[in-house]
């Protein structure tokens, strides 16, 4: 039985027979677990029974979008686009590959960067212009890139400069490019298997991507996995 309504104002919700009003421009994100939902609101947060489906389709026509299984966000609170996250306030809400095309389309032509992509959010380190291999028959070693000089992964050790010869893997798998003065680093996909970012979301092929320090790329093997440093 749905336990949500709402008015062009308010999100009326039921819990233990008392009714909730909840002014819905103050929603910043609704949050599905352990068979409930979270509605936060500034700074307090209602918990209540209810189907996530249920919400979304009451709230689809009021500026919300599905981003994720488990979260439903105001698009008025997002405050920073990356390329598998939105940022509300402290809090940032992962975008999974599900709804990745839906988070796009509502945010189209929004964003700072020169391409039109969702780029990745990095982490602070003080390392920059390297990559560490952490899985995959490199495990452990670290490779330094020089500035603006493109290296290559791939099977074929004519024009790679980072081999991995495994059957999955292509010939010539990924370049990566190392730009200092932006401070990030460039990763075009060229496989047939798919390179994937935090083994989640896979780069669309000879698209060229900007990728901040802290996140991880792996090959379509399923093995190798890098960490730029």
């Amino acid at each position: 039985m749905m336990m949500t309504n709402y008015t062009d104002d308010y999100l009326f919700v039921k819990k233990r027979g008392v009714t909730l009003r909840i002014p819905i421009h103050e929603i910043r994100y609704i949050e599905s677990g352990a068979h409930k939902l979270y509605v936060h609101v500034n700074e307090d947060t209602y918990d209540y029974n209810d189907k996530m489906e249920n919400v979304a389709e009451l709230l689809k026509e009021r500026g919300f979008i599905r981003c994720h299984q488990s979260y439903l966000v105001n698009k008025s609170y997002v405050s920073g686009i990356r390329y598998d996250k939105l940022k509300i306030g402290d809090k940032e809400v992962r975008i999974s590959r599900k709804y990745k095309d839906n988070v796009k389309s509502n945010f189209s032509g929004e964003d700072n960067s020169s391409s039109g992509k969702i780029y990745i959010a990095g982490k602070d380190n003080n390392n920059r212009g390297c990559i560490l291999c952490i899985s995959g028959p490199y495990t452990g070693k670290r490779f330094e890139l020089v500035p603006e000089q493109k290296i290559t992964i791939g099977r074929d050790g004519n024009v790679c400069e980072i081999v991995i010869n495994i059957p999955k893997v292509s010939r010539q798998h990924l370049n990566i490019i190392y730009h200092k003065a932006t401070d990030c680093y460039e990763v075009t996909d060229m496989s047939t298997n798919g390179t994937y970012i935090n083994n989640d979301i896979r780069l669309e092929k000879n698209e060229r991507y900007e990728v901040e320090a802290g996140e991880t790329i792996g090959l379509g093997d399923g093995m190798t996995e890098f960490k730029l440093l």
